[in-house]
């Protein structure tokens, strides 16, 4: 199974490198808005020093623990495992993997032409994939490295990095993803606190419909 995550974990890689270099234009707002202000105040050097522990040191040490699973995979998988053959949980586990790759990059490019369509420029984009979560590119990211992990149960000790997909899972629904993302947009619109009483944060679910005077209600609220 070496060969086989690093072929998947290569076109992970150089997909959502495509999607950001194409999306993203200058620095990312989160920088700009959140952690600059801070970094202003420890001086040049200080600011330097800091920018390099955040930016460098702790994302180095996610991205250690975000690929222990796949770290394990590549120091223990061997050829000899199984007769050579893939096991169940590796087709389960690529299953899981193509399934979530398939539901990120699906979201992606619905939100993407959402926002290329002027007659929507500064609407929310409830239609797809974003009708049954507000976040479905994040779901479909964390599956992805759930799938990993199914893939590291067949190997002797795999069991043990679960930490590793649930990290990962943690870190974007309630730190660097979902919250921060969410708590920028109800700053700025009513309508978004609206969405967020019909549809799931992440898990695609059934969805509620607000409209006529609950909804008009609601928005004069927030």
């Amino acid at each position: 199974m070496q060969i086989a995550t690093l072929i998947l974990v290569t076109f992970w890689a150089v997909r959502l490198a495509v999607h950001i270099g194409r999306r993203h234009k200058g620095e990312d707002w989160r920088y700009k808005e959140i952690i600059r202000p801070r970094w202003a105040k420890c001086g040049p050097v200080g600011s330097a020093i800091a920018a390099y522990l955040y930016v460098f040191g702790m994302q180095g040490l996610f991205s250690m623990v975000g690929n222990a699973t796949c770290i394990h995979i590549m120091r223990n998988s061997t050829i000899a495992q199984n007769g050579g053959k893939l096991s169940i949980t590796d087709y389960i586990g690529i299953a899981v993997w193509v399934i979530g790759v398939l539901i990120e990059t699906v979201a992606d490019m619905q939100l993407q032409a959402h926002r290329d369509d002027e007659s929507k420029k500064g609407t929310l984009i409830k239609t797809g994939l974003w009708r049954y979560s507000r976040h479905p590119n994040y779901f479909g990211e964390t599956l992805s490295w759930w799938g990993f992990y199914i893939i590291d149960c067949g190997i002797p000790g795999g069991c043990w990095t679960f930490y590793s997909p649930l990290f990962l899972l943690l870190l974007i629904r309630y730190l660097s993803g979902v919250r921060m993302l969410e708590k920028r947009k109800q700053m700025k619109k009513a309508e978004f606190r609206v969405y967020q009483m019909e549809t799931n944060a992440m898990f695609p679910w059934t969805y509620r419909v607000i409209e006529g005077e609950e909804k008009e209600k609601l928005l004069v609220e927030f």
